[in-house]
């Protein structure tokens, strides 16, 4: 499968031909940086976990380079970033068991700009292919305006798919800003039965 960035990273931990293994998702996620997909999609990660039939993989859409520089990563170049990200992402998906991981790579940037449309693209290709059960997106009320824009592109990404290809269920879901202030009669609790390790070992 091709994307529209050359840098995209298209990877199954368990060997397996990276497109079969996402044709074989029934749960899904797209976040917009590293680490977004581990907290927005930690329930589909959670269910799909050692289980025999679910099986989950996840979308990171931008490449990284606009993290925040602090700490070890002060000196650190947007090219050496990226593959840090990378590496990173590839880890977490060998030990979330995710049957596959798509790094899109596209600059931060290119998401705020009015024209989404080779990002909209991609995702269509990636959820034409995988056609989940469960789809976990970024919420309508974060409060990260790259966020609400890769949001902005799964629903375009959405509206562009026959109703055969439609998940069953969507989520958006918390990263940056809670939603404890949401009438509880909105907010749909999400089960994330898993080892207690699981979440911390993904975020390290």
């Amino acid at each position: 499968m091709n994307f529209s960035q050359s840098s995209a990273d298209f990877f199954s931990p368990a060997g397996a031909d990276p497109l079969s293994a996402l044709s074989s998702s029934t749960h899904l996620g797209i976040g917009a940086h590293a680490d977004d997909l581990e907290i927005l999609a930690f329930p589909g990660i959670a269910t799909c976990f050692q289980h025999p039939k679910n099986r989950f993989s996840g979308v990171v859409v931008t490449n990284g380079a606009g993290a925040p520089r602090s700490g070890p990563f002060a000196k650190t170049t947007d090219a050496e970033l990226i593959e840090i990200r990378k590496k990173e992402q590839r880890i977490a998906a060998g030990l979330g068991h995710y049957a596959s991981v798509i790094q899109l790579a596209h600059p931060s940037a290119a998401l705020l700009q009015n024209d989404r449309s080779p990002i909209v693209a991609d995702l269509v290709k990636i959820l034409e292919t995988a056609r989940p059960q469960v789809l976990y997106l970024h919420n309508p009320a974060d409060r990260h305006p790259t966020h609400i824009a890769v949001l902005l592109a799964c629903i375009e990404a959405l509206q562009k798919l026959p109703s055969s290809a439609q998940p069953q269920e969507v989520y958006g879901c918390e990263v940056w800003g809670d939603l404890d202030w949401v009438p509880s009669t909105q907010i749909v609790p999400l089960s994330c039965a898993a080892p207690e390790t699981l979440g911390p070992s993904l975020l390290r």
